[in-house]
């Protein structure tokens, strides 16, 4: 290798060297940098699916049983959350403990949501039931730079999942 071939070389692996250090300082202390895969908003609507918690698409219509419980957090007091044991029949291997909600607000109280019957009253705590409905999703509480320009302690900004049920009954008894 001559000479003027070996400073070009060491000239390359600088310049490629001081550019690898700078990107990586310039990321390090972005929000950003902690990221590993970006996905467009738009995205969500056509070529990308986010698999929920109970292992489908949300919005996919399943089958689930569990146990009605009360939150043990006060963010979620007053919302029934289901200890989800089954998914379409199939034992979970880890515990699954959702926030359910019905399909319209109030519905709980309604015999008839679009058309599927449902019980007058909402699920019990402490009872069984089977469960038809789908994983939903959003993002909810607050930025961090929001919390800390207005000195709010609150939930910090994070992607959730919840069930909305389309109908339920009791398991044991009669359909």
């Amino acid at each position: 290798m001559s000479a003027k071939c070996s400073i070009s070389f060491l000239l390359l692996f600088f310049v490629t060297s001081c550019a690898i250090v700078a990107r990586n300082n310039a990321t390090k202390n972005s929000p950003l940098s902690s990221v590993s895969r970006f996905v467009m908003a738009e995205d969500l609507n056509k070529e990308t699916k986010i698999i929920g918690e109970l292992g489908f698409p949300l919005g996919s219509v399943v089958s689930v049983s569990g146990t009605v419980m009360e939150s043990k957090m006060k963010r979620d007091e007053g919302v029934p959350i289901l200890s989800v044991k089954s998914i379409s029949g199939r034992l979970v291997e880890k515990s699954i403990d959702m926030q359910i909600f019905p399909l319209v607000p109030g519905g709980w109280a309604k015999e008839v949501i679009l058309g599927m019957e449902c019980p007058s009253d909402g699920p019990v705590v402490g009872m069984t039931y089977t469960m038809v409905g789908y994983e939903n999703g959003g993002y909810g509480g607050l930025p961090e730079d929001v919390l800390r320009k207005r000195r709010l302690s609150s939930l910090s900004y994070h992607f959730a999942t919840w069930f909305v049920v389309l109908e339920f009954e009791k398991e044991g008894s009669s359909p």
